[in-house]
């Protein structure tokens, strides 16, 4: 029974969360019965079966009520405000036990979905109706999926747990993430909860609530009620101000019922004439008629021959013509229709009213209504019958344990909270009625205007009209004056009148809310408004929508403080397209950074790879991986420079005071340029050219082409040579490089030749002047400076003090100390720098400098350890914690010595040593695990349960639904054994198909896992495609292969891993279609299917440690269990 419960329940309004969060709701409505109907007189048979349904309505209802709460806490229902949470911001959640039953203390338990981590709050308050909690979530720290686990309370010092799950409530939302949900979790009605969600408790009613205008709770039993209570009190709390705030809070709301419709015809009358056609036109007058009043808005359940019961039967039909009446709000519901016995003996008009039980002041005012009808039918010459009311004859009640009204509609009407009247105009089968009052049009317009004029008279309605002068439009009621500061509703179209009488159109700002009167006929416009190319929206009220963002239809839309919708832009964090409807999932684009990487996130989450892209007026280059590219780069044949920040350059561009030009595109420049009006050289890897020739021409310091300049030369003055520059001038006393060579010429500018010796150095210039170096000159030795060597070895030559050859005279070879390093010198003196020397049956490696080398060296991409005496190490080392392997000899893996990575096979056993990892080549994984051969699961039934175990451990709802036979049974070709309605059954094909293959099940069963999140999906790979591995879903938005059932979807998935490993064929026929692009037998082992870590760089994923994860987050499990 509905009850209020006088306090303050809770500090937000749940009637608006009913609105969006319970939505269909699984009851068993007590009005489901109204079929049963006791055996009536021969009187009552004049009446419509349709009117007839609903005696034992309250009966059921009664019983419903009669559940006590007894000791122990039964929870009724779970709500959640918001599905979709932005940061910051605060969820709430309300629980409610039974009637009588308050806690001292309450606790919500809920876990973050990503993380696995476990959460609980505090109830912030409690009473008799409900049991609030409030999250907060501060920043995008927390975003992720939530799910509502367990409530417990406190009663008398006894804790009760309450756990959702096993209740079948399944309560989740996302906080900053989209998030699919189911409705809000009600506890069933009636008896049917045992069989449903609660079985475990069975026998809970539910109760449902709202709260009334002065923000009491009430509660009631029937969910429809409670949602349509709740809808109603919505409409009324819009952003924007109702127009029922103001003037229009005086408006009548009548909803007309023209009886039957459809499948239903109704009595059958004279000429075998339909009651439903009749009853629609005698609506239709009324409507018409009614609506000359002012201050009435008129509805009708049917304004066409349908069924307002859809395929439902009479219950359904009564429902839905009270439940919509209630959903536009209704004052008032006029059932229209005609009487008939089937013998054509009774004539006359009659109607039907509520009592004046439960609520009397509905069947107060039901009655005035009927009288005033009644009369108007009787003026036009209807024999009265009178007006009357007609109680349940099997003892039905209404919630308050008064006697029930008889018929389903006024019934329904009534705990609605508005009368319904049902007028039988005259009998449809009296020849004499039918004759005077239904056979044609016009008769059946009197009707109607019988019907509206007695509504008007009951809720005292009066007509007006328009008046029209020089000044403008106004209205003016009947009594002669006119409407003043206030709205009118004329023809079902608002108007407002201004002080003065006259009516508004245009914009018009009207008790702080902003309305749109047409110009042109001055009615109050509602719904999308385009003016001016821009678009604005109306709420039903008529109130201009501003300053945030509204949900409309099936999308969310934003407008700025003058009402404008947003298009194709930003709005904060959040992007809106060009019909202005919020984009779930773009994001604004930005800059990321990943490792001390950058990459740029378009808006849908894509980037840019192997191309350029403007970002802010900026032109960057992302390399195949997407990753934002610096300094010099090599595209398209030509060469670009970033700068630090990724920027391409333009312009001159100075590194290490060498320079270059790129152009306005970027590109580096060579050749001969033309930049500012001058000549510059820039050679072919783009370096400037400065203070030199370029062929007959001479580039100065700054690299500019200087015209005045020509090109030196050799000059020839009897036998003697000079060298002229381009000014010119000549050397003196000094050394000049020519060409590459290096000449000295004396203090008179000649060049000489022969021995000289120059500030205390001799040198050798050859017959050509040049300088010679690095060469024996008869006895003497001149070095790589040309200077002549004295008191040294060269090679296993020594020369004296004098620099002269010392025939017989020789040199020591060995290991050489100087402080703490070591060098090796040959017999000639010589010694290795930079290179390997083997020496004793070792290598060692020796510096630039010459000195020996120990530890760890690089030398291009290989590694290498050299011990503390400096021979290279070969084999295992373990070195700093880790374990590395050094190659004891050149082979296809590598060189001698050098450090491996990979996958290698080392004495029969497999290793796996870490690739672009530090420290680079430690040991990372040992062993490798066969895709195909026996499996450690055991026997089907043993191999199956351990499967089921671990994936419930996973706490994952199983998608029955989507997998199970009854959603699938509908297809072509279905067989029963290829689906799943649990997950042993997906355990069990799963099996099955993997062992007639030699197929390992546990590794089918671990990626199949791995690919779609323990079954969740939410990636490209829709549930409905049964692709369990992602088959052919290769990213940016492609789903993959389709297949027509579980057993199919694991049937291709176990037949592409046997490729992986064997060229053997499938035993079954091939289902798997990209089985022909596997090159067969490249990854026989799990860790081989990532192919970062295969040997032959081909596998199943790109992903890093794709098939270790494999092994190491589902197979050991497994194993272990």
């Amino acid at each position: 029974m509905n009850k209020i419960i006088k306090k303050r329940a809770i500090a937000f309004l749940l009637s608006l969360a009913l609105i969006t969060g319970i939505a269909p709701i699984d009851v068993a409505q007590a009005a489901d019965v109204e079929n049963s109907i006791s055996t009536m007189s021969v009187q009552d048979e004049s009446m419509n079966e349709e009117q007839k349904v609903g005696e034992t309505v309250a009966t059921e209802e009664q019983e419903n009520s009669q559940s006590q709460a007894n000791e122990e806490p039964q929870l009724q229902y779970i709500y959640v405000e918001s599905s979709y949470l932005l940061t910051p911001g605060t969820q709430k959640v309300v629980a409610s036990l039974q009637e009588g039953i308050v806690p001292s203390a309450a606790t919500l338990i809920y876990e973050n979905e990503d993380t696995g981590e476990q959460l609980s709050v505090q109830a912030g308050e409690i009473d008799e109706a409900a049991i609030a909690f409030s999250v907060d979530y501060a920043d995008e720290s927390q975003t992720g999926i939530y799910h509502l686990l367990k409530v417990s309370v406190d009663i008398n010092g006894v804790t009760y747990d309450m756990d959702l799950n096993a209740m079948g409530i399944n309560s989740r939302y996302g906080v900053n993430r989209d998030c699919e949900t189911t409705p809000d979790a009600v506890v069933e009605e009636g008896d049917t909860v045992g069989e449903s969600r609660m079985s475990e408790q069975p026998g809970v009613a539910a109760t449902f609530l709202t709260f009334d205008e002065n923000g009491d709770v009430i509660e009631d039993e029937s969910a429809e009620n409670a949602i349509t209570e709740a809808t109603a009190e919505v409409d009324g709390k819009a952003k924007a101000r109702s127009l029922s705030d103001s003037a229009k809070s005086g408006n009548m709301v009548v909803v007309l019922d023209p009886g039957h419709g459809g499948k239903d015809s109704g009595a059958v009358g004279v000429n075998g004439v339909y009651e439903k056609n009749l009853t629609l036109k005698i609506a239709q007058y009324c409507k018409t008629e009614l609506e000359q009043y002012s201050g009435v808005t008129v509805y009708m359940t049917r304004t066409d021959d349908s069924y307002p019961g859809g395929t439902g039967g009479a219950s359904e039909d009564l429902d839905n013509r009270v439940a919509y009446a209630k959903s536009v709000g209704a004052n008032v519901l006029v059932s229209i229709h005609l009487n008939s016995t089937g013998t054509g003996s009774a004539y006359g008009a009659e109607v039907y009213f509520p009592n004046s039980n439960y609520k009397p002041e509905v069947g107060s005012e039901g009655k005035n209504l009927a009288q005033k009808v009644h009369d108007e039918l009787v003026s036009l010459g209807i024999y009265g019958r009178g007006i009357k009311i007609r109680y349940t004859a099997n003892g039905s009640t209404y919630p308050d344990g008064s006697l029930a009204d008889y018929y389903g509609l006024i019934y329904r009407a009534k705990k609605a909270g508005f009368p319904a009247i049902i007028i039988e105009h005259a009998f449809i089968d009296n020849q004499n009625d039918y004759n005077k009052f239904l056979s044609s049009d016009e008769k059946l317009q009197k009707l109607g205007v019988a019907d509206a004029t007695g509504i008007a008279k009951a809720y005292g309605l009066s007509k007006g009209k328009w008046e029209r002068d020089e000044t403008g439009w106004r209205w003016q009621y009947g009594d002669g004056t006119y409407a003043r500061d206030c709205w009118v509703l004329v023809g079902g179209s608002w108007y407002y009148m201004g002080s003065d009488t006259y009516m508004l159109t245009g914009w018009q700002t009207i008790n702080g809310a902003k309305y749109y009167l047409n110009p042109g006929n001055g009615a109050m416009q509602t719904g999308w408004l385009l003016l001016d190319g821009k678009w604005y929206y109306l709420n039903a009220s008529g109130a201009m929508m501003s300053d945030g963002w509204t949900w409309i239809g099936s999308g969310c839309y934003y407008f700025d403080k003058d009402g404008v919708m947003a298009a194709d832009t930003w709005v904060g964090d959040y992007y809106v397209d060009a019909s202005g409807a919020w984009v779930q999932g773009w994001v604004k684009p930005c800059w990321i950074e990943n490792g001390g990487r950058w990459w740029y996130r378009h808006k849908d989450g894509g980037y840019t790879a192997s191309n350029w892209e403007l970002i802010d007026g900026h032109w960057y280059y992302f390399d195949g991986a997407g990753w934002m590219t610096t300094g010099w780069q090599l595209v398209g044949g030509a060469w670009y420079y970033m700068d630090g920040s990724g920027v391409m350059q333009t312009g001159w561009l100075e590194q290490g005071g060498t320079k270059y030009y790129l152009s306005s595109s970027g590109v580096m420049l060579t050749g001969w340029q033309i930049i500012d009006s001058k000549w510059y050289y820039f050679n072919a890897s783009g370096v400037m050219e400065k203070d030199t020739w370029i062929g007959d021409y001479y580039v100065d310091e700054k690299g500019v082409w200087d015209t005045s300049k020509v090109k030196p030369q050799w000059i020839l003055s009897g036998n003697r040579w000079w060298y002229r520059h381009g000014d010119g001038s000549y050397t003196k006393s000094d050394w000049e490089k020519i060409d590459g060579k290096y000449y000295y010429f004396d203090n008179a500018g000649w060049m000489v030749t022969g021995w000289q010796l120059i500030e205390g150095k001799w040198y050798y210039m050859d017959g050509s002047g040049v300088k010679v170096t690095n060469a024996w000159i008869g006895n003497y030795y001149v070095d790589d400076s040309g200077i002549m060597a004295t008191d040294t070895w060269v090679g296993n030559y020594y020369v004296d003090e004098n620099g002269v050859w010392v025939p017989g005279k020789q040199k020591d070879v060995g290991w050489i100390q100087s402080g703490e390093k070591w060098w090796y010198r040959h017999n000639d003196g010589s010694y290795t720098v930079s290179n390997w020397e083997k020496i004793n049956g070792q290598w060692y490696y020796f510096d630039s400098a010459g000195w020996m080398m120990t530890g760890w060296i690089v030398l291009g991409d290989s590694w290498y350890y050299l011990d503390a005496s400096g021979a290279m190490h070969k084999g295992w080392l373990e070195e700093g914690g880790n374990k590395y392997y050094l190659n004891p000899e050149a082979n296809s893996s590598g060189a001698e010595g050098v450090m491996l990575t990979g996958y290698q096979k080392i004495d029969g056993e497999w290793y796996y040593f870490n690739k672009g990892y530090s420290p680079a080549g430690a040991l990372y994984y040992t062993g490798v695990t066969p895709i195909m051969g026996d499996t450690f699961l055991g026997g089907k039934e043993t191999a199956v349960k351990k499967m089921a175990d671990l994936y419930k451990s996973k706490k994952k709802e199983y998608p029955s639904e989507a997998l199970g036979r009854e959603m699938n049974q509908d297809k072509e070709g279905f067989k029963e054994e290829d689906f799943a309605d649990t997950i042993e059954d997906f355990c069990g094909i799963l099996y099955e198909e993997a062992v007639d293959e030699g197929i390992r099940p546990e590794v089918v069963f671990a990626q199949s896992m791995n690919e779609t999140g323990w079954l969740q999906f939410g990636g490209d790979v829709k549930i409905e495609q049964f692709n369990f591995a992602g088959l052919g879903a290769t990213g940016g938005g492609v789903a993959g292969a389709q297949f027509e059932s579980v057993r199919q979807g694991l049937r291709a998935q176990v037949q592409h891993l046997k490729a992986y490993v064997t060229d053997e064929k499938p035993k079954k026929e091939i289902v798997d279609p990209r089985y022909n692009l596997v090159t067969k037998g490249t990854a026989p082992y799990v860790e081989w299917l990532g192919i970062n870590e295969n040997p032959k760089k081909v596998g199943w994923a790109g992903a890093l440690r794709y098939g270790m994860t494999l092994v190491k987050s589902v197979m050991k499990p497994l194993e272990a269990m």
